[in-house]
């Protein structure tokens, strides 16, 4: 178990990952569209699970507020159809965009870094990760 430094620690780092099964992203995909794949590392090429960092549900959370927050998660949990996707207006879908952008920015600040670096050991890290991101190998 972690200490309370720890966890804010790897949250910080981002290092802690929420990983979605396969049927609950297929679920959350029929409801929300294919934004849903977005908010995390997709594993499309192995079990088709949905990593997500802990930091970036927490921004995500905080981004969008208590209130839309709780609407997002009464709509997450309530009945498969509800209405709001299409236009906008639904709490979950933007909870779900939010969570997609966060990761967007982190995965090409990642690409960023990559360019950037000049040490071989940081290089192949980086190159891995983001190889294993995009083909899921």
């Amino acid at each position: 178990m972690l200490t309370f430094v720890e966890f804010l620690s790897e949250l910080e780092r981002g290092s802690q990952t929420i990983v979605i099964p396969r049927e609950e992203v297929e679920r959350l995909v029929a409801r929300l569209g294919p934004i849903v794949r977005q908010m995390g590392v997709w594993r499309h090429g192995t079990d088709g699970s949905l990593e997500v960092s802990v930091a970036d549900v927490a921004e995500a959370a905080r981004a969008i507020g208590g209130p839309v927050l709780t609407e997002a998660v009464g709509q997450l949990k309530g009945p498969e159809q509800f209405a709001g996707i299409l236009d906008g207006s639904c709490a979950a879908a933007r909870l779900i965009a939010e969570l997609g952008r966060l990761h967007r920015e982190r995965f090409e600040q990642k690409v960023r870094c990559y360019q950037e670096s000049k040490d071989p050991a940081e290089v192949q890290k980086l190159a891995s990760e983001i190889s294993q991101e995009l083909f899921g190998a």
